[in-house]
């Protein structure tokens, strides 16, 4: 399977957003110094995960399509097999380590075994009280995992209809998130169910499929593009972001709470097509920077909420570079998540031995 540079970059600056993000939080919500940066930060959780969803999406539809390529049957019990040891080894770990060291052990009890459980089979997303437990970061993987056990099905969809699929996944998504806001509101329920249940799979189902549009569009229709059309792209999207957005509520019973995704979505999707499009042929030193960032992007994001949130509660020293300034407390949690996520790739790729 070809490998495309430029989706580990991609993934390297979605891991980036989403971490830096979450140090925001951790740090108590400090300004950045920069006004732009301040805005992007606000909505850089929802950003990175929605990057992350397309990608899945993109990766999926590029392993399933070499496969074909290759003559090879594509079989689910054979495939779902192949992405529990990419992602299982690693999740295990973390969840193994948060149980027996640290505030994760109060999980351990028969009125919270319920949490280990849903963790351990990837279904914890569907429920309140496991949504965020354990770690805050990993209800994404249980999104993930459930749309491996569909895509085998929205593959061959794309292939007969790309056109048809991705717009039929947007109906829905926009559909699911209009049926469920309504009753929320109608119910009175807190922010929490519209987060939750805004962002399982089949209220984001619209995120992956444009990742796999994308990716049929690349593979079947092989096309250098230009510099300026990025620029383009990436305007519209920034303008999206910094004008449009902080005008709505994201999680809303509105139509910009229904839409909101999957509108940023298609404009990041947009991006994601010009940059792999984009042939470049000389790397720079950030770039090559970015793409090791991008080679453990999976690791770094499973333990870098856990690092910031156990330093901060528990070091003074790491509250006080906090309390001085925003880039401090993230420079050195980004670099400390970076050794981490290296570190247990390594020991995750030992698992995979053993197993």
């Amino acid at each position: 399977m070809k490998r495309y540079r430029q989706i580990d970059l991609l993934r390297a600056i979605a891991i980036i957003i989403v971490a830096m993000y979450h140090f925001w939080v951790v740090s108590g919500y400090q300004t950045t110094g920069i006004r732009t940066l301040n805005i992007i930060l606000t909505y850089g959780g929802e950003i990175g995960v929605t990057m992350f969803f397309i990608i899945s999406g993109f990766s999926i539809y590029c392993s399933l399509y070499y496969q074909e390529k290759r003559k090879e049957s594509i079989k689910f019990l054979p495939f779902i097999k192949k992405r529990l040891e990419r992602i299982y080894p690693s999740y295990f770990i973390c969840i193994l380590l948060v149980l027996i060291i640290g505030d994760g052990a109060v999980y351990i009890s028969m009125q919270n075994l319920w949490s280990i459980i849903t963790h351990l089979l990837l279904v914890h997303n569907f429920f309140l009280s496991t949504f965020g437990s354990i770690s805050g970061v990993l209800w994404t993987m249980g999104v993930i995992f459930q749309f491996y056990l569909f895509s085998i099905f929205l593959y061959k969809c794309i292939n007969k209809r790309w056109i048809v699929t991705l717009s039929l996944s947007l109906v829905f998504s926009i559909f699911v998130k209009y049926i469920l806001y309504s009753y929320f509101a109608r119910s009175g329920l807190d922010n929490n169910y519209y987060f939750i249940y805004g962002r399982q799979l089949f209220s984001a189902l619209d995120n992956f499929i444009v990742g796999m549009c994308i990716a049929k569009m690349i593979l079947e229709k092989r096309k250098s593009t230009k510099l300026i059309y990025i620029f383009f792209v990436v305007g519209i999207f920034f303008a999206w972001i910094l004008y449009i957005t902080p005008k709505g509520i994201i999680y809303s019973n509105t139509i910009f709470g229904y839409v909101w995704h999957s509108i940023t979505a298609i404009l990041i999707g947009l991006c994601i097509w010009q940059i792999v499009m984009f042939e470049n042929k000389k790397e720079t030193i950030l770039e090559k920077g970015l793409f090791f960032i991008g080679k453990y992007e999976y690791e770094i994001y499973i333990w870098h909420l856990l690092i910031a949130n156990n330093l901060y509660a528990k070091s003074n020293l790491v509250q006080k570079i906090a309390s001085e300034g925003y880039w401090e407390f993230t420079i050195i949690m980004m670099v400390l998540s970076i050794y981490i996520g290296w570190i247990f790739s390594k020991i995750s790729k030992c698992l995979k031995i053993v197993i």
